[in-house]
Parts: C-alpha cells; sequence; structure tokens
C-alpha cells in the first residue's frame, strides 16, 4: 500500500510546511502535524521517511518518541533543536486542513492559519 498505514506505523509529529524552523515555543507560530513515520526517532528532529513528505515531495523532519500516557490522556512533548521541551504544547484541530496539530501559541498560530479549536486525545482501549 503505498503512503497508507502499513508505509507509516508509527504516529509521530511531523514539522508543518510553514514552521520557520523545528523549534515549537510560546514566541511563535510554529507548527508539528501529527501523522505517520517510518521509524522511532527521538528529539531534536530529525530527517525520517513520514506520510507528509511522500504525499507532498516536500522533506520535512520528525519525532515520534513523544508520547506521554497519563490517566487516559495522551500528550505531545516535542524537543526542540537545542534539546529543550517546547513550551506551552497545544494540539490542535485544524479544519481547513482536517489535520491534527501540535503548537507552543494557539493565539500565533490561529492568527496566521485561521479557527483550530483545542483538542485533548483521550487513550480508550479496546474491549
Amino acid at each position: 500500500m503505498q503512503n497508507g498505514l502499513s508505509d507509516f506505523p508509527f504516529f509521530g509529529g511531523i514539522m508543518g510546511f510553514a514552521s520557520a524552523d523545528d523549534n515549537i515555543s510560546d514566541a511563535n507560530s510554529n507548527y508539528v502535524y501529527i501523522g505517520g513515520t517510518t521509524e522511532v526517532s527521538f528529539g531534536p528532529a530529525q530527517d525520517a521517511k513520514n506520510g507528509y513528505s511522500a504525499a507532498s515531495g516536500t522533506e520535512r523532519d520528525v519525532e515520534s518518541a513523544l508520547w506521554t500516557l497519563a490517566d487516559g490522556a495522551l500528550t505531545m512533548h516535542w524537543s526542540n533543536t537545542d534539546g529543550t521541551p517546547a513550551q506551552g504544547a497545544h494540539i490542535l484541530y485544524v479544519p481547513s486542513a482536517d489535520a491534527l496539530v501540535l503548537t507552543g501559541n494557539v493565539d500565533l498560530f490561529r492568527a496566521r492559519f485561521g479557527p483550530a479549536p483545542e483538542v485533548v486525545l483521550t487513550f480508550v482501549p479496546s474491549p
């Protein structure tokens, strides 16, 4: 299956095409797509095959080992290029792109890209 789930078995962060660099902070509108990656990659972000790059032809850096599950909530912990954790990580749903993203500043992101409600990802075990 080309560009399908079996090609990208890990659920990670893919640097946004309009982000200036691989850093997420409360001082910029940079963002990370949540999508499929091919390998476990620890931060800072690095070059690895991913669903966005395969579909668009544009190479983007990724991190996939960035998830924490606590009390049923799934959260992301992006590492910036200097190894520090992203400040104020918020997960948003972007209706215009039908995508989930992580950003450090919700107001700056919305001012640049439009409406995007904040969401909480919840882990639900299969019965």
